[in-house]
């Protein structure tokens, strides 16, 4: 048996003869690690792959543990401090404003699937330009822009910690000296 059952596979169980020996199999779902195979209270093992010689009828179970990802904020193009502006991050219901635009903020204990919105600030002579998120290794993630603001979007988090970037653009502005 798999504990908890999304956590992953088993192999091996079935009828066997007394003193016969049976080989368990333990594989991890994506955003799952194996923990250990467990017998009633007792840890049997903590490798996936497990002989054990049937002397009775017996119960084995597969334990993992759903993996935590980090997500990091932050912001690209700003020169300047804005303790007063935030970014926002909703997790699952769970609001977080992330403050000082100036810094990086990380979001511990985020987990395979978690669904996270993230809204970027309008600031006062910036153009938002976009968002930029990407995994621990590089590869783009798919978001979904809201259709009624453009700084606002969500993701469900994949089985890896994720980057994502507010990028700004400077307004700038044309200022003419005549000589009369």
């Amino acid at each position: 048996t798999a504990n908890p059952q999304a956590g992953g596979t088993v192999s091996g169980g079935g009828l066997y003869v007394q003193g016969a020996t049976a080989s368990l199999n333990a594989e991890a779902s994506e955003g799952y690690t194996f923990t250990n195979w467990t017998k009633g209270n007792e840890v049997v093992s903590t490798t996936e792959s497990i002989q054990v010689t049937v002397d009775g009828t017996a119960a084995y179970v597969a334990n993992f543990t759903l993996n935590s990802y980090t997500l990091d904020i932050t912001h690209d193009g700003l020169c300047t401090t804005h303790d007063d502006h935030f970014i926002t991050a909703l997790n699952n219901g769970d609001i977080h404003n992330i403050p000082n635009l100036e810094a990086s903020e990380d979001l511990d204990d985020l987990n395979i699937g978690d669904n996270v919105t993230l809204t970027a600030p309008e600031i006062v002579g910036y153009t938002f330009a976009r968002w930029e998120v990407t995994d621990a290794n590089g590869a783009t993630v798919n978001v979904t822009v809201s259709q009624t603001n453009s700084r606002a979007i969500s993701f469900d988090m994949p089985a890896n910690s994720v980057n994502a970037v507010a990028k700004y653009d400077t307004i700038c502005y044309a200022v003419a000296v005549s000589q009369t």
